[in-house]
Protein backbone atom coordinates (compact mmCIF):
# COMPACT_ATOMS: atom_id res chain seq x y z
CA UNK A 1 0.00 0.00 0.00
CA UNK A 2 1.04 3.54 -0.21
CA UNK A 3 -0.20 6.62 2.05
CA UNK A 4 -1.48 8.89 -0.83
CA UNK A 5 -3.44 6.18 -2.34
CA UNK A 6 -6.31 5.70 0.57
CA UNK A 7 -7.86 2.61 -1.09
CA UNK A 8 -4.87 0.76 -0.49
CA UNK A 9 -3.17 -1.05 3.14
CA UNK A 10 -0.19 0.18 4.16
CA UNK A 11 1.68 -1.77 6.50
CA UNK A 12 4.28 -1.46 9.05
CA UNK A 13 7.14 -2.83 10.11
CA UNK A 14 5.69 -4.61 13.23
CA UNK A 15 2.58 -6.17 10.85
CA UNK A 16 5.90 -7.62 8.93
CA UNK A 17 7.58 -8.55 11.56
CA UNK A 18 4.37 -10.57 13.13
CA UNK A 19 3.87 -12.04 9.74
CA UNK A 20 7.66 -13.35 9.79
CA UNK A 21 6.73 -14.93 13.62
CA UNK A 22 3.51 -17.23 12.48
CA UNK A 23 5.63 -17.97 9.35
CA UNK A 24 8.46 -18.88 11.67
CA UNK A 25 6.35 -20.77 13.92
CA UNK A 26 4.35 -22.70 10.87
CA UNK A 27 7.85 -23.87 9.95
CA UNK A 28 9.92 -24.61 12.81
CA UNK A 29 7.35 -25.36 15.66
CA UNK A 30 4.24 -26.08 13.87
CA UNK A 31 0.28 -24.89 14.30
CA UNK A 32 -1.54 -25.19 17.17
CA UNK A 33 -5.02 -23.91 15.74
CA UNK A 34 -7.72 -25.97 17.17
CA UNK A 35 -8.80 -27.00 13.44
CA UNK A 36 -5.85 -27.97 12.70
CA UNK A 37 -2.80 -28.66 14.38
CA UNK A 38 -0.02 -29.63 12.65
CA UNK A 39 3.93 -31.03 13.36
CA UNK A 40 6.38 -27.94 12.09
CA UNK A 41 7.20 -28.26 8.35
CA UNK A 42 10.98 -28.84 8.89
CA UNK A 43 9.63 -31.98 10.92
CA UNK A 44 7.18 -33.21 8.51
CA UNK A 45 10.14 -33.03 5.73
CA UNK A 46 13.09 -34.28 7.41
CA UNK A 47 11.17 -37.64 8.73
CA UNK A 48 9.20 -37.70 4.75
CA UNK A 49 6.25 -37.58 6.00
CA UNK A 50 5.19 -34.53 3.97
CA UNK A 51 3.28 -35.53 1.30
CA UNK A 52 4.22 -32.79 -1.71
CA UNK A 53 1.01 -33.54 -3.38
CA UNK A 54 -0.80 -31.96 0.09
CA UNK A 55 0.39 -28.91 0.48
CA UNK A 56 -1.22 -27.16 3.59
CA UNK A 57 0.61 -23.11 2.72
CA UNK A 58 2.39 -21.55 0.50
CA UNK A 59 4.89 -21.39 2.61
CA UNK A 60 5.70 -25.59 1.88
CA UNK A 61 5.71 -24.92 -1.85
CA UNK A 62 8.88 -22.80 -1.38
CA UNK A 63 10.42 -25.58 -0.11
CA UNK A 64 9.03 -28.37 -2.24
CA UNK A 65 7.67 -27.11 -5.84
CA UNK A 66 8.88 -25.16 -8.83
CA UNK A 67 8.18 -21.57 -8.14
CA UNK A 68 8.39 -18.93 -11.01
CA UNK A 69 8.44 -15.15 -9.82
CA UNK A 70 6.87 -13.07 -12.58
CA UNK A 71 5.95 -9.09 -12.72
CA UNK A 72 6.82 -8.96 -8.95
CA UNK A 73 9.41 -6.06 -8.31
CA UNK A 74 10.78 -8.13 -5.14
CA UNK A 75 11.62 -4.83 -3.47
CA UNK A 76 13.82 -5.13 -0.24
CA UNK A 77 10.37 -3.92 2.05
CA UNK A 78 8.89 -7.28 1.20
CA UNK A 79 11.14 -8.26 4.76
CA UNK A 80 8.84 -11.76 4.93
CA UNK A 81 9.63 -12.98 1.63
CA UNK A 82 13.20 -12.19 1.96
CA UNK A 83 13.16 -14.00 5.48
CA UNK A 84 11.27 -16.85 3.63
CA UNK A 85 14.16 -16.93 1.09
CA UNK A 86 17.11 -16.74 3.56
CA UNK A 87 15.46 -19.56 5.44
CA UNK A 88 15.12 -21.63 2.94
CA UNK A 89 18.73 -21.32 1.72
CA UNK A 90 19.67 -22.06 5.26
CA UNK A 91 17.43 -24.96 5.27
CA UNK A 92 19.30 -26.52 2.14
CA UNK A 93 22.73 -25.83 3.32
CA UNK A 94 21.79 -27.71 7.06
CA UNK A 95 20.26 -30.50 4.79
CA UNK A 96 21.74 -30.65 1.81
CA UNK A 97 20.56 -34.30 0.57
CA UNK A 98 17.04 -31.97 0.98
CA UNK A 99 15.84 -32.32 -3.21
CA UNK A 100 16.35 -28.19 -3.36
CA UNK A 101 13.29 -27.03 -5.79
CA UNK A 102 13.99 -24.60 -8.17
CA UNK A 103 12.67 -20.73 -7.76
CA UNK A 104 12.96 -18.74 -11.16
CA UNK A 105 12.76 -14.49 -10.67
CA UNK A 106 12.05 -12.84 -14.34
CA UNK A 107 12.89 -9.66 -14.99
CA UNK A 108 13.20 -7.24 -17.93
CA UNK A 109 16.42 -6.37 -18.91
CA UNK A 110 15.85 -2.39 -18.50
CA UNK A 111 15.64 -2.70 -15.13
CA UNK A 112 19.13 -4.83 -14.65
CA UNK A 113 21.05 -1.86 -13.84
CA UNK A 114 19.39 -0.53 -11.48
CA UNK A 115 18.21 -3.81 -9.38
CA UNK A 116 22.28 -5.40 -9.46
CA UNK A 117 22.28 -5.92 -6.09
CA UNK A 118 18.76 -7.26 -5.17
CA UNK A 119 19.17 -9.78 -8.23
CA UNK A 120 22.73 -10.84 -6.39
CA UNK A 121 20.96 -11.26 -3.20
CA UNK A 122 18.30 -13.33 -4.88
CA UNK A 123 21.14 -15.59 -6.34
CA UNK A 124 22.91 -15.74 -2.71
CA UNK A 125 19.77 -16.97 -1.49
CA UNK A 126 19.36 -19.58 -4.29
CA UNK A 127 17.08 -17.65 -6.53
CA UNK A 128 17.66 -18.43 -10.36
CA UNK A 129 17.44 -14.93 -12.21
CA UNK A 130 16.54 -14.57 -16.07
CA UNK A 131 16.52 -11.41 -17.57
CA UNK A 132 14.33 -11.01 -20.50
CA UNK A 133 14.87 -8.94 -23.07
CA UNK A 134 12.47 -7.36 -24.66
CA UNK A 135 10.82 -3.75 -23.92
CA UNK A 136 7.48 -4.57 -24.83
CA UNK A 137 5.02 -5.77 -22.13
CA UNK A 138 3.08 -8.12 -24.11
CA UNK A 139 6.19 -9.66 -25.38
CA UNK A 140 8.23 -9.57 -22.46
CA UNK A 141 5.14 -11.90 -21.27
CA UNK A 142 4.98 -13.85 -24.31
CA UNK A 143 8.77 -14.63 -23.24
CA UNK A 144 8.19 -15.89 -19.87
CA UNK A 145 5.20 -18.18 -21.15
CA UNK A 146 7.09 -19.77 -24.15
CA UNK A 147 10.11 -20.38 -21.73
CA UNK A 148 7.75 -22.19 -19.53
CA UNK A 149 5.77 -23.87 -22.13
CA UNK A 150 2.64 -22.15 -21.86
Amino acid sequence: GENDKPHSICLGFEHYGGAIQVMKNYISTGTNYSSNKLKPFTQRIKLNSYDANKPYSYLDLFFTHEIHIIGFSFEIVEIDLWWLLTYRARFFDRFPRRRKNKIVYYYPLSLEQGSKNKLELLNAVGVETKKINDPDKSAYYDCIFKDLGI
